[in-house]
């Protein structure tokens, strides 16, 4: 059984990411990952996402996405295997105690995504935070567990992390990594 996981993200599949968060950033969004799995002479794996699909037919709002459970799995494959889904974070607010309170999105799984990760073949799944900020800053891209950068558009800047995670009896994190051209692309 493997003890680490390691995904790759092609450049298309890490930009049409990039892209799909970014297009309306004050609403959850989420999508399929197409590549390849294998598992390396050490025993632990390693996912080649090659292409994303965007999905469309959801329910959306500013903090979670619903998915008719029927449509967790594509209906479709063509080229590549279906290895898992990504879904974004964002920054909202919400009630507590009849205070609106701001919160971040974070790269982190939600007790929700806790709960439905694994109850339709999956094997690993991207979380990509998305937080409208003042300015950019220095990204460190040291992290092997993360990917970091930004996206403007006009005045307003966003930065974003993209996690990795994966089950083996317990969900873990992933390491994750993309074309070094594209970490140049967004700091």
């Amino acid at each position: 059984m493997a003890n680490e996981a390691e995904v790759y993200l092609e450049k298309y599949a890490f930009e049409e990411i990039v892209r799909s968060c970014f297009e309306i950033p004050k609403v959850e969004c989420m999508g399929y990952l197409f590549g390849n799995s294998y598992e390396k002479k050490n025993g632990n794996l390693s996912y080649l996402i090659k292409a994303v699909h965007p999905i469309q037919n959801a329910d959306r709002f500013p903090s979670s996405i619903i998915l008719d459970i029927n449509d967790k799995k594509p209906k479709f494959v063509l080229l590549d295997e279906f290895i898992g889904d990504f879904h974004s974070h964002i920054e909202s607010s919400v009630q507590k105690n009849n205070v609106r309170v701001n919160t971040k999105g974070k790269v982190s799984f939600s007790s929700l995504d806790r709960e439905t990760f694994g109850i339709y073949p999956i094997n690993t799944s991207l979380v990509v935070a998305l937080n409208k900020i003042k300015k950019k800053n220095k990204v460190s891209n040291n992290n092997p567990f993360l990917i970091s950068g930004y996206v403007e558009d006009n005045s307003k800047v966003y930065k974003f992390d993209i996690g990795a995670y994966w089950k083996n009896y317990r969900i873990r994190r992933a390491k994750i990594k993309t074309d070094p051209k594209m970490l140049k692309l967004i700091s």
